[in-house]
Parts: structure tokens; sequence; C-alpha cells
């Protein structure tokens, strides 16, 4: 029983600790929708013509899933840090104005998606801003987290033991007959008498 609860616990903290950055575009708008631990969904839209021209690209993060500016950062420093892009857009006002100068920055992949894939989904972007393509689709999600997926380890590991070790085996009866290690010969002899079985 253990086991499966713990099984349960670690998909549910998978479910729970599990982060997402997805993005939709069409001819004039990109929809995005980003998923924080705790099941904390939040969507936005932007106009294509909001974005900066020329932000998209690869960058580094931290931990956390903080921008790193490494141009003063030695080459230890920089090697723990992970590779994901973004993509930077202008603030709107209530006018649909973008006068303000404020800028946002729209980051996908926190947890790190691997150099090969930020460089070539920052391209996808690029394309995008550029005109020369009139739709997008992406998404980077990590729903395996480490205390979930230990969980989920510690509890398949604890069944199996239960089944190698036969947990789940209903107990053999044990033969009182005739014949028997534990058979009571002068008890039986007795209540046959008494019965006139002899």
């Amino acid at each position: 029983m253990c086991s499966v609860l713990a099984i349960y616990l670690g998909y549910w903290l998978c479910s729970y600790d599990a982060v997402s950055m997805s993005m939709k575009c069409g001819d004039i708008e990109c929809t995005f929708q980003e998923r924080q631990p705790g099941n904390v969904y939040s969507d936005w839209t932007v106009s294509r013509r909001d974005f900066v021209s020329g932000s998209a690209d690869q960058v580094r993060v931290n931990k956390v899933g903080e921008v790193v500016d490494v141009e003063k950062l030695n080459r230890r420093q920089k090697r723990k840090l992970l590779y994901s892009y973004q993509v930077l857009y202008n603030d709107v006002d209530a006018n649909g104005g973008s006068d303000s100068g404020q800028q946002y920055s729209a980051v996908f992949g926190k947890f790190g998606v691997g150099r090969k894939r930020s460089k070539k989904q920052a391209q996808k972007i690029a394309l995008y801003l550029d005109g020369e393509v009139n739709t997008l689709s992406l998404k980077e999600s990590k729903v395996f987290t480490f205390r979930g997926a230990m969980t989920m380890i510690l509890g398949f590991f604890s069944f199996l033991l239960c089944i190698v070790f036969g947990q789940f085996d209903d107990p053999k009866r044990k033969f009182m007959g005739p014949g028997s290690n534990n058979f009571d010969y002068k008890k039986y002899s007795t209540n046959a008498n008494a019965n006139g079985r002899w």
C-alpha cells in the first residue's frame, strides 16, 4: 500500500512542479501561455508590430531561470549556466500605443533546453519577426522534476521488492490432518472413541 502511495505522490509532485512556456502566432498577433509550479497559469497576447525587431536570441540563464549577461563571466562561471532563448516586446498602453519605452522579455525554457535547440528556436522566432513566415508555434516544457521522479522511482522499487519477497501472497493454510507433523493422534483417538468410530 505504501508503495502505491509513493508512486502516486511522485506523480502528483511532477504534475505540481511542472513548468511550460508556449507561443502561438498568426498573421496579426501572438498568444503566450506560461505554466508555473503549483499549476499557476498565465496568458497574454502581443501584437506582431509590438515585438522588438532582432530581439529573438539565444541567452544563458541561471538555475532559477534568470537571464545572465555572460560578457563579464569567466569560463568556469559560464559552464554553470543553462541555454535558453527569448524575445522582447514593447509595453502597450491603454490606447494601443507602445511609446512608453518599457520592454518585456518572454523567456522560453527557463530550466534550460540545450545549446542547439535554443539557437534553432530563436531562429524560428526571428523568421516570424522578419515577416518571412506568418505562423509560428513553439512550446518548451519540463514535466519530470527531481523530487517527483525520485519519489516515483522509490515507489516502484519498493513495489518490486514486495513482489519478490511475496508480500502479496496469501499465507498457506496448515494441514492438520493425519500424516502432518502437527497432528495430535492422542486427541484424535479420544474423540473417535467418544463418537463410536472405534
